[in-house]
């Protein structure tokens, strides 16, 4: 079995070693946003745009109207219409506007 050949980055001041240690706690920062960020914008419109309760309204007031099967999945239809596709249309734009704001910012230097 091969052994990894890992050695450890040697520095000579404490400034190196900050600016190193630095570079991985932002690059930690980093690649959790990157990993994590679906995920929070969806929940942050979900929340904005109240789609919980929006859902249950309506599936409420629809299946006062008729209970057949054929009602229901028309509901589950016109639900996923009239609530979840204004929610995930906001999140796609949303996506393409930081996408494009990402590439600005990258042209940044940081440090």
């Amino acid at each position: 079995m091969a052994q990894a050949l890992y050695r450890p980055l040697v520095v000579g001041s404490a400034q190196q070693t900050a600016r190193y240690e630095a570079t991985n706690i932002a690059t930690a920062y980093l690649n959790a946003i990157r990993n994590q960020f679906g995920n929070r914008l969806r929940m942050a419109v979900n929340s904005l745009l109240n789609v919980k309760q929006r859902k249950r309204e309506l599936t409420q007031q629809l299946q006062e109207l008729d209970t057949t099967p054929a009602v229901g999945q028309a509901t589950s239809r016109y639900i996923g219409n009239s609530v979840y596709w204004p929610t995930s249309n906001a999140t796609k734009q949303m996506r393409i506007l930081l996408r494009r704001l990402r590439k600005e910012f990258a042209q940044t230097p940081i440090w």
